[in-house]
């Protein structure tokens, strides 16, 4: 299933910001814009491709995610540069992109929600659309729906704004902007002028006698129209505890496949092998709800011995191998002499991915088998285990991890 954020908005309540940047790229934490974690969130449930549509500075947003694969996802654009189309306009610009069924969220509202409930609630029910609804002290905000006296979530009555409801109790919600939406919602817009989602299509739709389903967040749903209410967001994001999510940190030669000789390069993956106790020690850190994240340096992609599109393939091939239990895998392509700063010893790689995946640092585990490794895991702040194979003993005797095992299974212990 793809995502469609919607990311067009003039954001002009939220000005100065911006006057320089869209209202999805308002930060939420340092160097992470909300629709970058959007992208991460939804990650997480198994979406992999997105759509994104553009109108105010659209450079901003193609520039920061280019085609997504920095993301580890695939990426591609709606332009809407020539005039708003609002949210139903939006879709149906858009619908060649989408396919016949979508996720579709608001890029202005931020949220830790469990997508993979309301999918599941849209499978389940048969509706043509599902969406997270959830309770609010301004109801006048925002679109009401009254769900029916049975459990389920079936919605029998849409008030759109404006309306005269001033207390949420009961069966009423208010819209949170999340939903999934179906091929019949999206036939359903008509074509040529801006059309509204909340206001004209899906309360038509439930008046003549359309299945719309609503699932209750479980949590907040803020949103960071203005200064005000984007700095609560803030604050609220770093205190919240999904930004405390932890990781098992992996170097991949000598931890997830056997290290060749120092000075030699895998340029293909017949050349591997897994290492004995890889994939037990990867679904027991998903098991005990860590993320795996693979952080390697591959400095023969600089030295023209191995391509990037190779490259890609070989870890491929590895995610694979370990039944797809990986969330992500960051290479270095750089020597020593690019002076980057991904390139272990430095921490590049790891920051990026607590960046990426709001993970505590401080909460992961870090494992690899050189002096390097070691010494960009503790940089990071990460509990660090070093793994002793047959070229590395020189290396163990340079540094001081946390942890020494000559096995993997020991650091299941640590999880």
């Amino acid at each position: 299933m793809k995502a469609f954020i919607l990311a067009a908005g003039l954001g002009t309540r939220l000005r100065p910001l911006t006057d320089t940047l869209p209202k999805a790229m308002a930060p939420v934490a340092p160097d992470l814009p909300l629709l970058e974690h959007h992208i991460q969130h939804l990650k997480a449930f198994g979406i992999r491709e997105f759509v994104i549509n553009l109108h105010h500075l659209p450079e901003k947003i193609t520039g920061h995610f280019g085609d997504g694969s920095r993301l580890g996802v695939a990426i591609e654009y709606s332009d809407e540069t020539a005039g708003l189309l609002d949210t139903a306009g939006a879709i149906r610009k858009a619908a060649p992109l989408l396919g016949d069924e979508f996720l579709l969220v608001y890029g202005d509202q931020l949220h830790f929600e469990d997508i993979g409930a309301l999918i599941e609630v849209y499978r389940r029910s048969g509706a043509s659309a599902a969406l997270l609804v959830k309770r609010s002290d301004n109801p006048a905000n925002g679109d009401v729906v009254e769900l029916a006296q049975e459990s389920g979530g079936r919605i029998v009555q849409w008030h759109a704004r404006p309306h005269a409801i001033a207390d949420l109790s009961g069966r009423l919600y208010l819209n949170a902007g999340v939903y999934v939406l179906s091929s019949g919602v999206v036939s359903r817009i008509p074509s040529g002028r801006p059309v509204s989602l909340d206001r004209e299509v899906l309360p038509a739709m439930l008046a003549e006698g359309a299945l719309l389903h609503a699932v209750p967040a479980a949590g907040d749903i803020l949103d960071i129209g203005t200064p005000d209410k984007l700095a609560y967001a803030q604050a609220w994001f770093a205190r919240h505890p999904a930004r405390q999510r932890r990781a098992l940190f992996l170097d991949r030669d000598g931890v997830i496949i056997h290290a060749l000789p120092r000075g030699e390069y895998l340029t293909d993956w017949s050349q591997s092998s897994l290492v004995d106790g890889i994939q037990s020690l990867v679904s027991s850190a998903r098991s005990a709800g860590y993320l795996t994240v693979v952080v390697t340096n591959q400095p023969q992609v600089s030295r023209g011995l191995l391509s990037e599109e190779k490259l890609r393939s070989i870890h491929d091939r590895m995610a694979d191998a370990l039944d797809r239990q990986v969330d992500a895998i960051y290479y270095c392509p750089h020597t020593d002499s690019d002076c980057c700063d991904c390139r272990k010893p430095k921490d590049g790689m790891l920051v990026r991915g607590s960046r990426d995946f709001s993970i505590a640092l401080d909460r992961s585990i870090f494992v690899g088998d050189s002096d390097r490794d070691v010494t960009a895991g503790s940089s990071a702040g990460c509990r660090t285990v070093f793994v002793r194979n047959e070229f590395n003993a020189a290396e163990g005797a340079r540094c001081s991890p946390a942890f020494v095992v000559n096995h993997l299974t020991e650091i299941l212990e640590l999880l």
